[in-house]
C-alpha cells in the first residue's frame, strides 16, 4: 500500500512536467528505492519520497544511493534542520552556497550544534571564504531571482558554507520561500566584506539566446 501511494502521487507529478527524460532509471536504484519506500507509512515522509521518485524519473542520477540511505535514516528533527538550512542557499554555477559566519548563522536559527550535525551528516562544509578581485562581479541565484555582487576597488571576501555532493542533491527537495529580510541581512554581511554594490534582480531564462535575462528590481 505504501509503494502504491508513492507511485500514484509520483505519477501525478510527472504528468505535470512538460518533458521527461527518455533515459531509464538505474535498476539498482529502483530496487533500493522500493526496498525503502515499502516501509514509509507517514504521509509527510511519503510526500518526500514521491518527490525523489518523480525527480529521478524526470532526470536520472538526480539522487545517488548514498543520498537515499541518508534520507532513509533522517529523524524528523534532522529533516527540519536540513529544510531550514536549505532555504538559505544560493546557487553559483554548479555550487550551492550559504552566506554566513558563526554570528550570522546563530542569528538565523542555525546553532553551533546544528552546524556540527550538518557536517557530521556530510552535507555542508563551513568556514570557507568567497573571494572577488577588485571590480569583479558575481551572480548568486536564489530561486528565480539573482543577487548581483560587485566588488569595490579592493578585493571582497566573505564567509560561506558550501554544500557537499550529497547536500546538493537534497537542494532540489526543498521548496524555497523568498524572504527579503534574509536577503537584506546577507547583503549587509557581504558589504562588510568589501562589496561596493549589490543588486537583487529577476532572472528569466531566454531559450533562444541560451542565457539569462536579468532585470534589476532593487538595490540592496
Amino acid at each position: 500500500m505504501n509503494i502504491e501511494n508513492i507511485i500514484c502521487k509520483a505519477s501525478e507529478l510527472i504528468q505535470q512536467k512538460d518533458t521527461v527524460s527518455k533515459e531509464e532509471v538505474n535498476q539498482d536504484w529502483i530496487t533500493r528505492f522500493f526496498d525503502i519506500a515499502q516501509d514509509i507509512s507517514d504521509e509527510e515522509m511519503q510526500n518526500l519520497w514521491v518527490k525523489v521518485l518523480s525527480d529521478e524519473i524526470d532526470k536520472p542520477k538526480s539522487y545517488s544511493l548514498r543520498t537515499l540511505e541518508l534520507i532513509k535514516n533522517l529523524s524528523n528533527s534532522e529533516g527540519q534542520l536540513i529544510e531550514r538550512f536549505c532555504k538559505q542557499e544560493f546557487k553559483r554555477g554548479s555550487n550551492i552556497l550559504v552566506v554566513g559566519n558563526d554570528d550570522f548563522f546563530d542569528k538565523h536559527d542555525i546553532s553551533l550544534d546544528d552546524r556540527i550535525l550538518l557536517e557530521e551528516l556530510n552535507l555542508v562544509k563551513f568556514n570557507l571564504n568567497f573571494n572577488l578581485e577588485a571590480e569583479e562581479r558575481a551572480y548568486f541565484s536564489y530561486d528565480n531571482k539573482v543577487m548581483i555582487i560587485t566588488s569595490g576597488e579592493k578585493h571582497t571576501s566573505f564567509s560561506v558554507a558550501q554544500m557537499t555532493t550529497v547536500g546538493k542533491e537534497l537542494y532540489g527537495l526543498i521548496n524555497k520561500e523568498l524572504n527579503m529580510q534574509y536577503i537584506t541581512d546577507v547583503s549587509r554581511l557581504i558589504k562588510l566584506g568589501g562589496a561596493k554594490q549589490i543588486h537583487f534582480a529577476d532572472e528569466i531564462y531566454n531559450p533562444e539566446k541560451k542565457e539569462y535575462n536579468v532585470t534589476v528590481i532593487d538595490e540592496l
